[in-house]
C-alpha cells in the first residue's frame, strides 16, 4: 500500500512541477501504474520500497533536466513560424554552416546570404548571433543593404542569440552612408539606442558620411557637433567626411573653416582632406 501511496504523491508532484513536459508527465503515471502493481504482488520492506520509489524520482527529474535545454533553445522561436523538429542537436551539424563561414570569409555576400536564407528555413537555431553578425558586415561590404538590414533583424528579434555589438550596427550605418540614404542610417543610430548600444565614433562618422554624400551639410555638421555632445573625440575621417559635406555643395569658406578645427585639433590632415 505505500508503494501506491507514493506512487500517486510522485505523480501529483510533477503536475505541479512548473518545468512539466509530456514526457515527464508520461513517466509518473507509468511510474506510479507500476508501483501499484508491484505492491499487489510482491511484499518487500518498507525500505526497499522507499528505495525504489526514490529511483524513480531521480530518473524523472533526470529526463526532465535533458528538456530544459530544448524548451530553451526553442523559446525565441516566433509565434506561427516554422523552425522544423524540435530537437536538441549542435547547429554546426548542417553542412551549410561550414560553406556559410566560408563564403562569408571569401567576401561573397551572395552565396553566404543565400545560404543563410536555406539555414533559416531548416531552423532558425543554425544561425547563431555570430553568424548572424557576419553575415551583417559581408552583406554591407558588398552595399546590399537590404540584406544587411534583413540580417540585423533578425539577430534583434531572437531572444536566444546575444545583443548584436556596436561593430554590427556600425556596418549596417557605413552601408546606408554610401548610398546617401540619411533616413534609414538615422532609423539606425535610433534603434540602437533603443536596444541599450551606445553609438562609438564610427557610429557618427556614418551618419556625417551619409549626410555628404546627400549634399546636406548643415546635417552634417549637426551630427559632428553631436558625436561631441556625447564625450566622444572626432578623428580625421571626422573631418574628412564634414570637409567633403562642404566641397559637395561648394561652400569653399565653411571648408577653410573646418580645415582650421581640424589643424588647431591637433590631428594631422591627410591628402584627401585638402582634395
Amino acid at each position: 500500500m505505500l508503494w501506491a501511496m507514493n506512487g500517486t504523491l510522485l505523480a501529483k508532484s510533477m503536475l505541479h512541477s512548473s518545468s512539466i513536459t509530456s514526457t515527464s508527465l508520461m513517466l509518473a503515471f507509468i511510474i506510479a501504474i507500476t508501483l501499484v502493481f508491484v505492491d499487489k504482488i510482491f511484499c518487500l520492506s518498507g525500505a526497499l520500497e522507499e528505495l525504489t520509489i526514490m529511483l524513480g524520482i531521480g530518473v524523472l527529474f533526470f529526463c526532465r533536466s535533458k528538456a530544459k535545454p530544448c524548451a530553451k533553445k526553442w523559446a525565441g522561436s516566433e509565434e506561427g513560424q516554422s523552425t522544423g523538429s524540435p530537437e536538441c542537436f549542435p547547429s554546426a551539424s548542417h553542412p551549410d554552416v561550414a560553406r556559410l563561414q566560408t563564403a562569408a570569409r571569401a567576401g561573397d555576400s551572395v552565396t553566404a546570404n543565400n545560404l543563410a536564407e536555406a539555414l533559416h528555413k531548416a531552423g532558425r537555431e543554425h544561425l547563431t548571433g555570430a553568424s548572424l553578425g557576419t553575415l551583417v558586415s559581408v552583406c554591407a561590404r558588398a552595399g546590399n543593404a537590404a540584406a544587411a538590414e534583413r540580417w540585423l533583424e533578425e539577430a534583434l528579434a531572437r531572444s536566444d542569440v546575444d545583443k548584436p555589438l556596436v561593430g554590427v550596427f556600425n556596418s549596417t550605418l557605413s552601408c546606408c552612408a554610401k548610398a546617401g540614404d540619411i533616413s534609414r542610417a538615422e532609423s539606425w543610430m535610433n534603434r540602437m539606442r533603443d536596444v541599450g548600444v551606445e553609438p562609438d565614433t564610427m557610429s557618427f562618422n556614418a551618419m556625417i558620411a551619409a549626410c555628404a554624400r546627400a549634399h546636406a551639410v548643415d546635417l552634417a555638421e549637426h551630427w559632428f557637433e553631436k558625436l561631441q555632445e556625447e564625450g566622444l573625440q572626432p578623428n580625421l575621417v571626422s573631418y574628412s567626411s564634414l570637409l567633403h559635406a562642404c566641397a559637395k555643395v561648394g561652400d569653399a569658406c565653411r571648408a577653410e573653416r573646418w580645415l582650421q578645427t581640424l589643424q588647431a585639433s591637433g590631428i594631422q590632415p591627410n591628402a584627401i582632406c585638402y582634395n
